[in-house]
């Protein structure tokens, strides 16, 4: 074997391992976030009883959480395109991490503690759609599909995990032990994120307010203009 070709597959490997270590921290992070959204699910009879708040008023905690994410999807994609991709998963994580500190001291102030869990929805609803974008970019066509899939099961374990996990933290410790286990988790993959992340792809500066009008401005205009459903068909009419 020649000195060149031992050196082009010992780079190969290295990017290799580095593309699995990087690929590692984003699913770990994605799958705390996603994880986040049924967490407190168990807790919310005793934060109703230590705050004094409805059950109706409570749920808000777990309600603003999915409201959040779903808000925060169609700007995921002009973030990936305006900013670099280590640099943004880094304030994401930052973000969640300030998040839930802010719920580990919401002492006595309800209005605290869905603050928290607003902040926190802020960086979960942008994490999925990054990272799926930073799949494409970063593994081969061969490889995207594999990828994919991981991805895929990441999201569907991670809502999963998240009422075991925490009813057995409940069973021990009072429900601000699940935010302190956010933010340690969320802590460790933040400075983990700083040496193995790095960034794929390249700035494209575009407005904000685009990302917005391509996503609903047709949907706005589709239902202006077919507002009559027609009897026993699944088509509209121009009224």
């Amino acid at each position: 074997m020649n000195k060149d070709g031992g050196k082009g597959k010992g780079s190969k490997d290295g990017a290799r391992g580095s593309r699995t270590a990087m690929m590692g921290t984003l699913l770990a992070g994605a799958f705390l976030a996603l994880m986040a959204e049924t967490f407190l699910n168990n807790a919310l009879p005793t934060i109703m009883a230590e705050f004094h708040v409805s059950q109706s008023t409570a749920q808000w905690l777990s309600t603003s959480y999915l409201l959040v994410v779903g808000l925060m999807i169609p700007v995921s994609a002009w973030v990936f395109s305006n900013f670099r991709s280590k640099h943004t998963f880094i304030a994401m994580m930052a973000i969640f991490l300030t998040g839930s500190l802010v719920c580990i001291f919401s002492e006595g102030h309800f209005l605290l503690l869905l603050a928290g869990r607003i902040i926190q929805a802020v960086a979960a609803g942008s994490l999925m759609p990054f990272i799926q974008n930073v799949v494409l970019l970063l593994f081969p066509p061969d490889r995207r599909g594999a990828a994919l899939g991981v991805v895929g099961l990441v999201v569907a374990l991670g809502p999963t995990v998240g009422p075991t996990l925490s009813g057995f933290v409940l069973e021990h410790w009072s429900w601000r032990a699940l935010f302190v286990l956010l933010a340690a988790l969320s802590a460790v993959i933040l400075v983990a994120s700083f040496f193995l992340v790095y960034t794929v792809n390249h700035q494209v500066r575009t407005r904000l307010e685009r990302a917005f009008r391509g996503i609903f401005l047709p949907r706005f205009r589709a239902h202006s203009l077919c507002p009559v459903r027609h009897r026993g068909r699944g088509w509209c009419v121009s009224a």
